[in-house]
């Protein structure tokens, strides 16, 4: 899954990695302690599912991820490696960049309701340093958190962590049949900052957080 880290405070949100900050594995979002209750549900309701079917000579390499609007017009912010088309792989006893062929690639709305829906993506631009990536919808929302440049992260704030731990593993029973039909709905850990990491030049290059982060299905 894919995390990307956000500071939301009433609907307005910052993505950490803006300034070399970047978390793996689901979306978070780093909240003031006087949030609204509405924030918090924006941003569930702005979180979609992603799923990405990659082959390299005949092998899959598929690929599921968490990500949210950033805009009402179809704009999706989630993390490159999920959605890449190459991945750094054991091949023939050696570490190695495979070029991957992206045969498909789906964002989910409303993931786990019945108003769930499967919409062709694409990528439209792209931030391999920070592990970023911005995809296109052909689909409004009127649930999405825009990212403003902000470094005001401190100890103690709240963290709220959104996506979908193990991807859609919780949908299968345990003799991997189906449980439920469609798509897991994202879940929600609440936890603090811990820790903080600067650079050279006092910026925040890391944030490490006791909130609960699960791996999802394909990452690495």
């Amino acid at each position: 899954m894919n995390n990307l880290l956000i500071r939301v405070s009433h609907f307005s949100a910052t993505i950490s990695t803006v300034v070399g900050c970047t978390v793996l594995l689901s979306s978070v979002f780093c909240v003031s302690a006087e949030i609204e209750r509405g924030a918090v549900k924006n941003a569930l309701a702005a979180t979609v599912y992603i799923e990405v079917e990659r082959l390299y000579h005949g092998y899959d390499f598929s690929n599921a991820g968490t990500g949210f609007f950033v805009h009402g017009d179809g704009y999706v912010m989630t993390n490159w490696h999920v959605v890449a088309d190459q991945v750094t792989a054991v091949w023939n006893g050696a570490d190695r960049e495979l070029p991957l062929t992206v045969v498909n690639m789906q964002v989910v709305v409303n993931p786990g309701s019945p108003q769930e829906k499967s919409l062709r993506a694409r990528v439209v631009a792209r931030d391999r340093k920070r592990d970023l990536a911005l995809l296109k919808v052909n689909y409004r929302t009127p649930h999405w958190v825009m990212p403003e440049p902000d470094t005001n992260v401190d100890i103690l704030d709240e963290v709220y962590v959104i996506g979908f731990p193990y991807g859609d593993l919780l949908t299968f029973n345990e003799n991997g049949g189906i449980a439920f039909e469609g798509y897991p709905e994202p879940s929600l850990n609440l936890g603090r900052v811990t820790s903080l990491r600067r650079d050279k030049d006092n910026n925040i290059a890391a944030v490490q957080t006791d909130a609960a982060i699960n791996p999802a299905r394909g990452c690495h």
